[in-house]
């Protein structure tokens, strides 16, 4: 029987973290389902609501439902940024026996029922990736026109450089993704090495990640529609990404990684369309 570890990436969730965590905890199986939650030093209370979190456990395992050992919650002690929380969670993975790694965002912008959707199609696909722009995803919300604007690009330099694009993907910053442990390790040092030249990854983490996942030749990947949900105030949170929640820098900065890493020189291209 398949293993999955659902990972959490959190930062300042103090609205939404322990009515996520009540969601979570009824569309999870217990017999194969572990959870990871990352906080990256959040300065509100969210740190306060996890711990508090952790001592209810403990009072329900006096019931022998041993739902703590089910739960792994890490405080970091500085802010890495949402990349590094996720490279960070994949090397927990790679340690663990878990065989799936499941990412999904706490702030209700990617619903916890749809998990058992990724985990019933971990048969066939060792990658699969959530998309809000699928011509069947359900529209809760308007589109954001900067956001639409920026994936639509990032999509365009992805079928440019990769000659041999053959995937159907719509969207490239989702998420909610569900990753087999083959696929994590052969990706997970490159990307790694990228994080330290760096000094840590952001929210332009997708872009490396993309880059990364393409290259593989034994990649079985499909796009699962999800539902579009946004907020129209919501920012980019932490001191790596703050100046992303202005629109035109990050169009700017998005193509520039992108360019830089995939646009090195012909050889790469070569070496792709071989």
């Amino acid at each position: 029987m398949a293993r999955y570890l659902i990972f959490i990436p959190v930062y300042n969730e103090e609205n939404n973290i322990l009515y996520f965590f009540k969601n979570l905890i009824n569309f999870i199986d217990f017999k194969t389902d572990n959870v990871l939650i990352i906080d990256d030093n959040s300065s509100d209370n969210t740190k306060f609501i996890l711990n508090n979190i952790l001592q209810q456990l403990d009072k329900l395992d006096e019931y022998n439902l041993n739902l703590k050992s089910k739960l792994k919650i890490i405080f970091n002690e500085k802010n890495l940024g949402y990349g590094s929380n996720v490279l960070k969670g994949m090397e927990y993975f790679i340690n663990s026996d878990n065989d799936f790694f499941i990412t999904i965002d706490s702030d209700f912008q990617h619903l916890v029922t749809y998990i058992s959707i990724f985990k019933s199609l971990s048969i066939k696909y060792n990658f699969i990736t959530g998309s809000r722009y699928s011509k069947y995803s359900l529209k809760i919300s308007e589109y954001n026109y900067f956001r639409y604007l920026i994936n639509k690009k990032m999509l365009e330099f992805l079928k440019f450089y990769f000659r041999k694009y053959k995937y159907k993907i719509t969207d490239f910053f989702c998420g909610f993704r569900l990753y087999s442990k083959d696929i994590i390790k052969k990706i997970f040092n490159n990307l790694k090495e990228k994080e330290k030249k760096l000094n840590g990854f952001s929210y332009e983490f997708p872009i490396f990640l993309w880059i990364e996942l393409l290259k593989l030749n034994d990649l079985k990947l499909v796009e699962v529609p999800i539902p579009y949900i946004t907020f129209f105030e919501r920012n980019f949170k932490g001191s790596k990404s703050a100046e992303l929640n202005n629109h035109y820098q990050r169009v700017k900065k998005y193509i520039d990684i992108f360019i830089s890493e995939i646009g090195r020189g012909e050889e790469f291209v070569k070496r792709m369309e071989n």
